[in-house]
């Protein structure tokens, strides 16, 4: 074995030391615990600062979608019992028998259609 590979395996293999011990790991960085190397290590000690960001832009992103529902939840809540919000509860009760088998049929019509399509 020439005498380099043992230098080089004994750099990328897992090494168990005392606990204390710094040990060299295979992207050059040292830890003190052999778990806690390479992106793991790296991604909370500011070489990679882009994922707190990432997280925020996420996060902005899904709240964009939920604000709305929050706003229509809490206007539903204050306007629940006044005459237009009975109005409107009375006409969707009514309207709500005929859409839903009415979108399903659609929906089905569409499917059918383009599975037919397709395998031909």
């Amino acid at each position: 074995m020439p005498p380099v590979l043992p230098q080089i395996a004994a750099r990328l293999l897992p090494v168990t030391t005392q606990p204390g011990l710094r040990i060299p790991c295979a992207d050059r960085t040292k830890t003190d615990r052999p778990e806690a190397s390479g992106l793991a290590r790296s991604a909370w000690n500011g070489r990679m600062p882009f994922f707190p960001l990432a997280l925020l832009f996420i996060m902005i992103y899904d709240f964009m979608y939920i604000l709305p529902l929050i706003l229509l939840y809490i206007g539903y809540n204050k306007l629940q019992g006044t005459a237009a919000i009975r109005k409107l509860e009375r006409v969707l009760d009514k309207v709500s028998s005929y859409i839903v088998p009415v979108v399903v049929s659609l929906v089905g019509i569409l499917l059918g259609y383009y599975g037919v399509t397709s395998l031909m």
